[in-house]
This record gives C-alpha cells, sequence and structure tokens, in this order.
C-alpha cells in the first residue's frame, strides 16, 4: 500500500448524496450510423435500499459492452461534473496504449487519436489521457509505457504504480520493474531504465530513436556531472560530456550517465564494443501485459477507497482515474471537471469513495488538472470528441492515454432510449417516463 494513504475502516459515505443525475444517452458506434446525442437530467438521484444514491444505468449501448454516464456530485465547496464510462472487458473492446510518435513529445488528445491505428476493421471509439508526465520541459511521462506488449518506456525513480491491460482484455493495477546491463569490453554495467524520463542519482539509462530530439538534461535533473555514450551496430561511435539534445539516429542507441554511472561511462573509448541488454515484467514476476501506462496514487486496494487526507495532492481539482471489477473485465474509466464556475473538482480522497462506490475493486488516479479529457465517437460522427470541459478551456497537450476500441460493424444501432428519474422521499421507489427528447430521436 502507498505509504502516504491509509485505509478506512467502513464503507464511506456515498459522495452522490443530493446530487442531480443525468444519463447521457451517447451511442458509442463506429461511423457511418446517424448520430444522435442527447440527455436528460433528472431533479434527484435514485437511491439503494441502503440509502447511497444508485447510478442507472444509460441508454442501451450502441457498442455493446460500453455505457458512458454524467453525474453532477455534490462536494463539500460545491458541485463537481463527472463522466463514468463503464466497459465490459469481455465483449470485443480493446484498450490500447495511445501515445505522441516520441516518447518526450506531446499533443492533445484528439490528435494522438487521429495518429493511433486501432487494427484492421477496428475504430477508437473513446479515449482519456493516462501518465504524469514531465510538463514544463521533455514532455515525456513519468510512469512505465508499454504497446502490443513492448516496452515503451521504463518508469521514473518513485513512479511504479500502473495500469495493465492482459491479451485477454482484462484490466488490473500493476508494477513495472525493469531490468538491464550493458555488456562492454570492460565489464558489464548496470542499467537503470529506458527511455526514462528520470535517472536516479548514479544511474545509467538507455535511450533509443524513438525518445526523440528534446534536451536530456532534465533527465538528469540537471546534473552538472554527466556523460553520453552514443552507439551503432554494438560499437561506441562517441563519448560526450554533458547532457546532449538532438535526434537519436535509427540503428543506434545512447548510453547517459550521471554521478558513479557518469564515471563509469567515462571510461569507454570510441570503436569498443557496447550490448545493452534489458527486460520488463510485472511485480508479480509475470511477462508485461498488452498495454500498460502508468498512473501515481492507488485510490482502491482490495475494494476499499484509501484515505489521502493530508497529502500534498489531496486538493480539489479536476480527475482522471481508472478501475476495475475484481475479476478486471469491469472497467471504469472516470473523469472529474474542476477549477470551473459550474464544477469544483474532487479530492483524492473523495475520488476514492467515489470509484469504490461505482464497484471497483481497485482504481488508480492519474493525471488530472488541465490534462483531464475524455473523448467518445457518437454515432455516425467522423472522429471523437471532448465529451468533458477541460479546465484549461481546451485540450491539453498529453504524451500518452487511453484508446478504446471496437470492431467496426455496421447495421442499425439499437434505440435510444432517453428516461427522466424522479425518486420519492423515502428513496425506495424510482418513477421513469419517457423524456421529451425520445420523440424528437425517433422521428429523426
Amino acid at each position: 500500500m502507498h505509504d502516504r494513504a491509509r485505509r478506512r475502516g467502513a464503507r464511506p459515505r456515498s459522495l452522490l448524496t443530493a446530487a442531480a443525475f443525468t444519463a447521457l444517452a451517447l451511442g458509442l458506434l463506429p461511423s457511418g450510423l446517424p448520430a444522435e446525442l442527447t440527455v436528460s437530467a433528472a431533479a434527484d438521484a435514485p437511491r439503494t435500499s441502503g440509502g447511497a444514491p444508485a447510478v442507472l444505468p444509460a441508454s442501451p449501448p450502441v457498442v455493446p459492452g460500453a455505457r458512458l454516464t454524467g453525474i453532477q456530485a455534490a462536494q463539500p465547496d460545491g458541485t463537481a461534473s463527472v463522466f463514468v464510462l463503464t466497459l465490459d472487458l469481455t465483449e470485443d473492446l480493446r484498450v490500447d496504449y495511445l501515445g505522441a510518435p516520441r516518447v518526450a513529445g506531446t499533443a492533445p488528445l484528439e490528435d494522438l487519436v487521429a495518429v493511433h491505428d486501432p487494427g484492421a476493421d477496428r475504430v477508437t471509439v473513446a479515449a482519456v489521457n493516462a501518465d504524469f508526465f514531465d510538463i514544463s520541459r521533455t514532455g515525456a511521462p513519468l510512469g512505465a509505457g508499454v504497446r502490443e506488449g513492448e516496452l515503451l518506456h521504463s518508469a521514473s525513480p518513485g513512479r511504479r504504480e500502473a495500469v495493465g491491460f492482459d491479451h485477454d482484455g482484462a484490466g488490473r493495477m500493476i508494477e513495472v520493474l525493469f531490468e538491464g546491463k550493458a555488456i562492454t569490453a570492460r565489464g558489464v554495467l548496470p542499467l537503470n531504465g529506458y527511455n526514462a524520463a528520470r535517472l536516479p542519482v548514479d544511474g545509467i539509462g538507455l535511450y533509443g530513436p524513438e525518445w526523440g530530439p528534446v534536451n536530456r538534461s532534465p533527465v538528469v535533473e540537471r546534473s552538472q556531472d554527466v556523460v553520453e555514450v552514443e552507439f551503432r551496430d554494438g560499437l561506441v561511435t562517441a563519448v560526450n560530456e554533458g547532457a546532449g539534445e538532438g535526434p537519436i539516429p535509427d540503428g543506434g542507441g545512447l548510453l547517459m550517465g550521471r554521478g558513479a554511472g557518469a564515471e563509469a561511462l567515462g571510461s569507454l573509448v570510441v570503436g569498443e564494443s557496447v550490448a545493452p541488454v534489458f527486460s520488463a515484467r510485472t511485480s508479480e514476476g509475470g511477462p508485461l501485459p498488452r498495454t500498460v501506462v502508468g498512473g501515481q496514487e492507488p485510490l482502491v486496494v482490495g475494494g476499499v477507497p484509501l484515505n489521502w487526507d493530508g497529502a500534498p495532492n489531496n486538493v480539489t481539482a479536476p480527475r482522471t482515474a481508472v478501475g476495475f471489477s475484481a475479476d478486471g473485465t469491469e472497467m471504469y474509466l472516470v473523469t472529474v471537471d474542476g477549477r470551473q464556475e459550474h464544477t469544483v473538482g474532487m479530492t483524492l480522497t473523495a475520488l476514492a469513495s467515489f470509484m469504490a462506490e461505482l464497484g471497483a475493486r481497485e482504481a488508480l488516479n492519474l493525471d488530472g488538472g488541465g490534462s483531464t479529457t475524455l473523448l467518445a465517437r457518437a454515432p455516425g460522427a467522423a472522429s471523437v470528441r471532448v465529451v468533458n470541459m477541460p479546465s484549461g478551456g481546451a485540450q491539453r497537450p498529453v504524451p500518452n492515454g487511453l484508446a478504446i476500441t471496437a470492431p467496426n460493424g455496421g447495421g442499425a444501432p439499437p434505440g435510444i432510449r432517453v428516461e427522466t428519474v424522479s425518486v420519492g422521499e423515502d428513496g425506495g421507489s424510482v418513477e421513469r417516463e419517457e423524456s421529451p427528447e425520445v420523440a424528437a430521436v425517433a422521428a429523426r
């Protein structure tokens, strides 16, 4: 368990108390069919037998297994606008690593989706931002990243928390561990990371062409004792003092060391052999999942929401989170808008309780603030579009995200039914009546 959080002894009081409920009838559908997007809001939230407000399912999803729900959640200092994308991963849905062309690079989430290859006969139907990153310098994600089972970048020191999606589609919280070495004519040097945004003191990192051309001094936190070794075809081609910049040539690579790592690399000579070797595994010792993105604070562990009161990041803010059912087949992608007049956001502690109320057995906090972005494709739309309202007024460029893909099938979509829900004072009876929007939808 994270040492800054503590478990709650009892199930928390629901954060949805006195909240207005919105059922968002957003059919996630491959393009080519009529687009309908309608919303109805109820004055009160339906409640479970225990008194906690129940999250009713939205209208029947067009893509099987996908449901998008909007909720106005009451908070101590205002209201939070929340979107919950619930995914049944036993359906033919896949979760892909969504990334910029270079590890050390960023782009708006919509642009990342535009260049993403969802695979043959598949289409991206939703996406959400993912990892924290070096926002003001390299743009590199701080956690681990895995695409199609291959390591793209290892985690920076202290950033092991991640979520992974196995080849069978199930998701879970994991840690990705890196192991590596550089075999040289003078001995074996341990490696501490691959395309990592940060290197530990006295460490050595391996960087490939996919890292990008950015200045590399932030990787070593502007340490003055730095050596870089360039290599190609198994031979050292250059040994340079200081952190450099510029592209790393295809077919080659770069070793960067700081402190004792710099001293070890400084002993190498141009023309000598060098052979970096590395691998990565989960903390359980298993192989890498198909998809991995990093996060930061665990929110729910074993079905128990963690209490982050007193932690530096436990402020009311926009949030992005991901959670899973006990068997990993039900996934909850959540965005919370904040720092706006109509929506304040959530604390980490509040978000943890919210995720547990949804049914998450485990959940992880992803990058929030201005990064919080949720995209979805409406029926018939040519592409995904922004669902939430980013706090900065526009999409912040981010390094990576999670893309949800579905088969690009045809046929008529199921009927989209929008309901207005009203609840008795005792919270027991729920009345549903077709809203006026239904007639308009049916007439089209």
